[in-house]
């Protein structure tokens, strides 16, 4: 064989393996989640208060034109976003005139893909017991969150279920009567959620909601439309994307 032909053999070699190489790089490139994934075959419940519901304190608590559940549809190309956000709703079960989430959970729609839920508010407000990781009980903040943990999993079994935390209300919200802040309860849904395989996205220290009260609020608690769509609805999208093809095939 003469060196000519050695090279050109040689050259062909290197070719078809750089070749491969760049076709296996961008293949593995687009079967990355955020360039498969796809959310037009899947729906959504978002199960919450008033901060689910949309409510518009500029308003007297009518609904926002676009609350983030509705958000959350146009961003990801639901097929359906189911908002159970009612105005003050509970986690806990003290007060069965709060819908408490505890409960109300069980009667959500069976055909969802992926379901959210972010409470705790109402149970600060009325000064819910907080109660210990080991509570089972729906009367305690703990309790209640094991209860829709478990209960969740148990319902929806092949669904993507992830929990969001109450987010910082103002600059400092304090502690309530029974001394525990949002900050407890924030770390308490963190606590159940790991005890239980569940994601959690930490609204209190990543949400940003301190800027709406700085900037963009009506009333000192709730968001504004403004502030659903520019920061909350796509940060829960991106955490969507981010952590749904972790444990769930999409095919479109």
């Amino acid at each position: 064989m003469t060196k000519t032909i050695r090279s050109l053999l040689i050259i062909l070699i290197i070719t078809t393996i750089t070749i491969g190489g760049l076709a296996l790089f961008c293949n593995n490139f687009n079967n990355k989640p955020f360039k498969d994934i796809g959310f037009s075959n899947l729906k959504m419940n978002c199960l919450g208060d008033s901060i689910t519901y949309g409510y518009d304190g500029a308003r007297g608590g009518a609904q926002l034109p676009n609350p983030y559940p509705k958000l959350l549809q146009n961003e990801l190309g639901l097929k359906q976003v189911r908002n159970y956000g009612i105005s003050g709703s509970t986690l806990t079960s003290v007060h069965p005139d709060r819908d408490p989430m505890c409960i109300r959970y069980a009667y959500m729609n069976n055909d969802a893909d992926i379901i959210s839920v972010m409470g705790g508010f109402n149970d600060y407000w009325l000064n819910i017991e907080l109660g210990t990781i080991e509570d089972e009980n729906t009367t305690t903040i703990y309790g209640a969150l094991n209860t829709l943990a478990k209960g969740l999993k148990n319902k929806y079994p092949n669904a993507y279920i992830f929990f969001m935390t109450p987010y910082i209300w103002g600059l400092d919200s304090g502690t309530n009567e029974l001394g525990y802040s949002l900050l407890d309860i924030a770390n308490a849904v963190k606590q159940v959620c790991l005890a239980n395989g569940i994601d959690v996205l930490d609204m209190y220290n990543l949400g940003q909601f301190e800027l709406d009260f700085v900037n963009y609020n009506c009333d000192k608690l709730h968001p504004t439309q403004w502030f659903l769509d520019n920061y909350t609805a796509p940060q829960i999208a991106q955490f969507i994307i981010d952590n749904y093809n972790k444990d769930n095939e999409i095919i479109e």
